[in-house]
């Protein structure tokens, strides 16, 4: 489907409309047309280009299905486009990468509104992949099965241990293992800031860390 780019501004604007209704057909759409996929993404590419500065819709979609359809061209304008999205960063990160998660790679996954705020990209981070790569770092800072960690399939699931971890923190005796469970959990709200509750939870975590005279290290 092509649409006119100026046609493409006014649907945007109407609030009737979300692109990420149909997130997996809008995405789609681009990798569809007769002739070579060069020719038909730049006739699409103000039409991507807006998508994008919209931000709604998810280019990430499909395990990066579009960005994986260009990626072997060089130059090629709708491939930068892709290329500075945030959330086809993270999924191409996913994707290849072989060392464990740190904490701060797996935060960088979620640390800005764009992220966390399209779920679509949100079920990709936590979908199952050969490498197991989020699973890993789930079941090794939350002490469950891997088996378990793979059930966590977005933030809310995330959060249900999240929140017994808060409680244990305002709740527990400061020692070394508590102070590192602290760390994590002022690092992940603050990466999360407006997701739900997320910002008044960093608010009382950081009262609980001055009261204990815990300093916490850069975000």
């Amino acid at each position: 489907m092509f649409v006119r780019p100026d046609l493409m501004k006014l649907l945007l604007a109407d609030k009737r409309i979300n692109p990420a209704d149909d997130n997996s057909g809008v995405i789609q759409d681009f990798t569809i047309f007769d002739g070579t996929i060069e020719n038909g993404m730049m006739k699409r590419y103000d039409m991507l280009k807006l998508l994008l500065e919209d931000g709604r819709a998810d280019p990430s979609v499909n395990n990066n299905q579009l960005y994986s359809a260009v990626k072997r061209f060089k130059n090629f304008p709708p491939k930068l486009l892709l290329e500075k999205d945030d959330r086809v960063i993270g999924i191409e990160f996913l994707n290849g990468e072989t060392k464990p998660l740190t904490t701060t790679t797996f935060l960088n996954l979620f640390n800005s509104p764009l992220k966390w705020g399209t779920s679509s990209y949100i079920q990709s981070v936590f979908s199952e992949r050969p490498n197991d790569l989020v699973a890993n770092f789930l079941s090794d800072l939350l002490k469950i099965h891997i088996a378990e960690a793979k059930n966590i399939h977005n933030l809310d699931d995330f959060d249900i241990y999240i929140f017994e971890m808060h409680k244990e923190i305002l709740n527990g005796e400061y020692n070394f293992l508590l102070a590192k469970k602290t760390e994590f959990l002022w690092r992940y709200y603050g990466a999360t800031l407006g997701y739900n509750d997320h910002s008044s939870r960093f608010q009382e975590l950081t009262v609980s860390m001055a009261s204990n005279r815990v300093l916490p290290e850069k975000r």
